[in-house]
């Protein structure tokens, strides 16, 4: 697999939009991600060289389109366009994960940064003035930004290459409004440095027995990941990643080295079994949260586990209202602390163009325009499974991993989505299930279970389920010789799939969900031999399904327990935020545009409070010719002190009001030099160091204040308290001429 890169460089100001609305204010916005940063979708960019392919053929080039983009159906393409995110974005996003408890770098800010807002309207061609009710704004990206895109190239014919590289060579506009002079764009396909190739993450440092029959894998998502659902909406996608994607991973590589007889002979041999993916946290693989784990109403610390409910008596439960506790993934501690973790999943919205190539945007009753929507596993998350088989599989499996740490998951996989890191990080024999002399015990579902019934039938009837799982659970178990009582708290899911080879669905088919658990209890008195330890029962093992835990029921369990994610919540938030100095990257030049574009908004913040300070309010006759006056100055001055030169000169005069100018001039400058309220400090630029250190409490950083530029601050905050005090003296005009009373009286 060959691997180059896209360099995308925006030759004017551009709009690559999703349809979704972020901001309320913006009507139509920016793709970014959670930090802010722009980026243009692998899909949008996959499409537009798609169009210029088809110019290309229509002027008589002979460009493979299906086998460079694939076709609908079972056809994919042998070309991986990823996201194209902007220059240096990691090291950016490594100063925002350092600083944590700033708000400086709110994705808001780091937009603001990259991007800005523009107005757009409609005219009345008759009347020659803005339709009614047609303002709109429009976000776009800076001109100059350089993005990069990661591009894959499946198959190692040359010719792919070519044909990208003439598409290339037509590709010169994306986004919205392409012909109003948005989204001009220089693409370049470049080789990637054979220094970056291999990455942090896929380095594997375990060493992997002879004997080793099981190994751990851990997944990180680098782009979104879709796994459909097979549920109520297609356009949903699973929280978890399924084993029958890992094995599908494992098929490929064996394909591609021309070993898929040795796949097929693992699969219907049943050697290997491939469980599901599900999140890794602090470096444990959490599970579903036991269905038999209950919440209290209006009490977010504490929790009830049910399996215990029975054989301890709770005075303080009486009265208290319990509910089935919600979707999630837990750790549980052994002092019954439970530490729930929710995957964070995305939307995000596509577009296809009519074929009518006419029509530059997706329209509603054209041929081929669409508009819809896909749910993913948002990127950046981390999972975990395990692959059980016999020694010499294991050891293959792992060279399989070890060969190539990049890997592709799920749907969507020719752009935007799919692109993971995999790596083996334990190995080693597994265990033979112990048996234990007991007289309860229970069984939790770690992932959906597809039983069938006496008459061949799917069930979800909890006696099939208890009797699959004492067949594989006790030698000899006979119905009708042991009687026991059996507590059910279940879960129900549909599962389904897609036949690859076949090109159709499979049956969709109701099954018990992960999280279901039955506790058995023995007539007392009674006990029997019973094996503990993990368990793979009913149908497609293979795939990840039908991964049990049976488990003894110890006298000292938990019955009550604390959500110990809520309880760390609450300390955090008691905690004091740790101050940061922004000294160390200060020099960034990123980090100094989001300082000046903070402390700007900052002081014009501050300067509009001022400007309605009672002190002005005396020289109301003069204000408005002064004001105009001194904003003049500024312009013609590079600091607070050549203002005040000017206005000796220009007040100092013995004319008719002219002291009342300079009087009202001295106390502009003074709530600028010395801040608002009179001291003795005579500090140089009292007042802005104030305003800084203001400016950094409500920032939570230090190290804001440099000598060197503080002249040039002192004279845009001055600037700043002139156009405030201007609007204020309008508004005071406006509201005499209607009589209505000023209230900053």
């Amino acid at each position: 697999m060959k691997k180059k890169k896209l360099e995308i460089e925006l030759l004017s100001d551009t709009c690559v939009s999703d349809g979704g609305i972020y901001n309320s204010a913006v009507d139509m916005d920016i793709c970014h991600d959670d930090f802010g940063f722009p980026y243009i979708p692998g899909k949008r960019i996959k499409g537009c060289l798609r169009e210029c392919a088809l110019e290309l053929n229509d002027w008589g080039a002979a460009i493979n389109i299906e086998k460079i983009f694939g076709k609908q159906g079972n056809e994919r393409g042998q070309v991986v366009i990823k996201n194209a995110y902007i220059k240096e974005r990691g090291h950016k996003m490594e100063i925002i994960k350092n600083m944590p408890g700033t708000p400086l770098f709110h994705p808001q800010n780091v937009l603001n940064c990259h991007s800005y807002i523009r107005t757009q309207t409609a005219l009345n061609y008759d009347t020659g003035v803005a339709d009614d009710q047609s303002l709109r704004t429009i976000r776009v990206a800076d001109k100059g930004l350089v993005f990069e895109a990661e591009i894959l190239f499946l198959s190692e014919d040359p010719v792919l290459e070519d044909n990208l590289k003439q598409c290339l060579a037509v590709f010169r506009h994306i986004g919205v409004s392409r012909t109003r002079g948005l989204g001009e764009v220089k693409v370049t396909l470049l080789d990637i440095d054979s220094k970056l190739q291999k990455s942090e993450k896929g380095t594997n440092i375990i060493h992997v027995m002879e004997n080793s029959t099981w190994l751990e894998y851990e997944i990180y998502l680098e782009e979104p990941v879709i796994c459909k659902s097979v549920g109520e909406q297609e356009a949903s996608s699973m929280d978890y990643i399924e084993g029958a994607k890992i094995l599908g991973i494992l098929g490929q590589r064996l394909k591609g080295k021309g070993e898929g007889a040795t796949f097929t002979q693992w699969l219907q041999e049943g050697r290997i079994h491939c469980s599901n993916a599900y999140p890794a946290v602090d470096g444990k693989r959490l599970y579903e949260i036991p269905a038999s784990v209950f919440s209290i109403k209006n009490d977010k610390r504490n929790y009830r586990n049910k399996i215990y409910s029975d054989r301890k008596t709770h005075a303080c439960d009486e009265g208290i209202q319990l509910s089935q506790a919600k979707h999630c993934y837990v750790n549980m501690a052994e002092d019954g602390r439970l530490i729930r973790y929710s995957v964070e999943r995305e939307d995000r919205y596509h577009h296809s163009r009519p074929k009518d190539k006419s029509i530059g945007r997706s329209l509603k009753g054209e041929e081929g325009s669409q508009l819809y929507q896909i749910s993913s596993i948002k990127e950046g998350q981390m999972f975990r499974g395990f692959i059980e088989g016999d020694c010499g599989l294991i050891q293959k499996v792992f060279r399989l991993i070890d060969e190539d740490d990049h890997c592709m998951v799920g749907y969507g996989r020719n752009g935007e989505y799919g692109g993971c890191r995999i790596q083996v990080i334990k190995a080693g024999t597994m265990q033979e299930n112990q048996k234990e002399t007991l007289n309860s015990f229970y069984v939790l579902l770690k992932s959906p279970t597809i039983i069938y019934n006496d008459k061949a039938m799917y069930s979800t009837d909890v006696v099939d389920l208890q009797k699959e799982i004492l067949e594989n659970i006790m030698d000899g178990w006979r119905c009708e010789e042991q009687e026991m009582q059996v507590e059910k708290y279940t879960n129900i899911t549909s599962v389904g799939g897609y036949n690859v080879t076949w090109d159709c669905r499979k049956p969709t088919i109701y099954a018990f969900d992960k999280g279901t658990v039955l506790v058995f209890h023995f007539p007392v008195g009674e006990k029997y031999k019973i094996r503990t330890g993990r368990f793979w029962i009913g149908e497609r093992c293979l795939e990840g399904f039908g991964e049990i835990m049976v488990c003894p029921l110890a006298d000292s369990g938990t019955y009550t327990g604390i959500f110990a994610d809520q309880a760390k919540k609450e300390r955090q938030s008691q905690e004091e935020k740790k101050k940061y100095d922004i000294k160390d990257v200060a020099k960034e030049d990123f980090v100094q545009k989001m300082l000046a574009k903070c402390l700007k908004e900052f002081l014009r913040y501050k300067a509009s409070e001022i400007a309605r300070d009672k002190k002005l309010k005396k020289f109301d006759s003069v204000l408005k010719p002064t004001v105009s006056n001194m904003m003049l100055m500024c312009r013609e001055n590079d600091s607070v002190a050549g203002v005040w030169e000017n206005c000796q000169k220009r007040f100092g005069k013995k004319a008719k009001g002219k002291d009342r100018k300079k009087e009202c001039a001295e106390s502009i400058i003074k709530f600028v030099l010395d801040g608002h309220g009179a001291s003795q400090d005579n500090t140089r630029h009292r007042g802005l160091r104030l305003l800084i250190d203001e400016f950094e409490e409500k920032y939570n950083i230090c190290g804001v204040y440099n000598e060197s530029s503080a002249s040039q601050w002192e004279l845009s905050y001055l600037a700043e308290l002139l156009t405030q005090i201007k609007y204020v003296v309008r508004q005071r005009e406006t509201k005499a001429r209607q009589g209505v009373a000023d209230y900053d009286e």
